[in-house]
């Protein structure tokens, strides 16, 4: 029988329940910050802590400033005259996405944007300024265990950043393991992590492979996603589906539709009949997996799904 919106939301879970990832992992057992050096805390989240700790190990890093006020970020960018920037909050796991400036008026329009989404989070609200490296990004996975020989980190898995022209997410693919590239990212990011006194725990960062300067650690932050690793042979892509027209909820035949996709492996957990979906606002996420071939011919029927407003009720389309 067809679920509807109306319907119990235990008989949705139990239909859709197969399709959500179990998170592994949990809450990072930081360890202590050595004298004369920021806290273990503060390196795990904080972008100018970081940038400073990669810089100095050798690694390479975007040139970061952290000012206190607009104007001492629009004096900073004057001097260095790079041809783009990003502003971000300090706190990697503030949730609040970058973002890029060209000129110092999108600077000053990014600066007051974060400031006001970031109201009343105290040192939360702290921001930086960074040259933006050009380049794919890739968000690395790892995961640090103790050994009598010292932490032993391990990269768990790899995905390659597609952004829209708005600077949305629009897809991840699964990087190969078996490969010079994952095997270069590896490395950046091993020896970011012993920077950053990583001793146990997962770690996400977000780094990017700038040509003419190799890999580029931009962040690191605690990670709690679910681990979704791809069987060797097959192609892996987590696909963000785009924003609908406006406020409505999911539609239960176009969820549906969904799941015939022959290289569909996982929904997000929010991805229900019935859920509410907010204009502007990707609803959540899927995971499709197989052949290369199948899974890129299933993302574009994805996408053609939400082309004929199959996916979403009650929104104008």
């Amino acid at each position: 029988m067809s679920l509807t919106a109306h319907e119990g939301s235990a008989a949705r879970a139990d239909t859709w329940s197969r399709y959500w990832p179990t998170a592994a992992g949990g809450p990072l057992p930081w360890a202590t910050g050595a004298p004369g050096r920021p806290s273990a805390a503060t390196l795990h989240r904080d972008r100018g802590a970081q940038a400073a700790a990669w810089s100095d190990t050798g690694l390479a890093a975007p040139l970061t400033h952290r000012p206190a006020t607009l104007t001492s970020a629009l004096r900073w960018a004057r001097t260095c005259r790079m041809p783009a920037y990003v502003v971000a909050p300090a706190d990697t796991s503030a949730g609040v996405p970058a973002r890029a400036c060209r000129t110092h008026g999108d600077i000053a329009l990014a600066w007051r944007a974060l400031r006001r989404t970031t109201q009343g989070q105290g040192s939360g609200r702290d921001l930086v300024l960074q040259e933006s490296v050009p380049g794919v990004q890739y968000l690395v996975h790892s995961t640090t265990v103790p050994s009598p020989d010292g932490p032993w980190h391990e990269v768990a898995e790899i995905w390659a950043e597609t952004r829209t022209v708005a600077a949305a997410r629009d897809c991840l693919d699964c990087v190969p393991r078996h490969g010079l590239l994952f095997r270069a990212l590896t490395y950046a990011v091993t020896k970011g992590l012993r920077a950053l006194g990583v001793e146990q725990g997962r770690m996400r960062c977000r780094i990017t492979y700038a040509p003419g300067r190799g890999p580029v650690l931009l962040s690191c932050r605690p990670d709690a996603e679910p681990l979704l690793p791809c069987p060797a042979g097959l192609h892996a892509m987590r696909v963000s589906l785009r924003p609908p027209p406006a406020d409505g909820y999911l539609n239960d035949s176009g969820l549906r539709s969904l799941t015939t996709l022959p290289t569909m492996s996982h929904l997000d957990s929010r991805l229900h009949p019935g859920a509410p979906v907010e204009r502007r606002t990707s609803p959540g996420e899927v995971l499709l997996r197989g052949g290369r071939r199948a899974v890129e011919a299933d993302y574009r029927a994805l996408r053609a799904l939400e082309r004929r407003g199959a996916l979403y009720a009650g929104a104008a389309q």
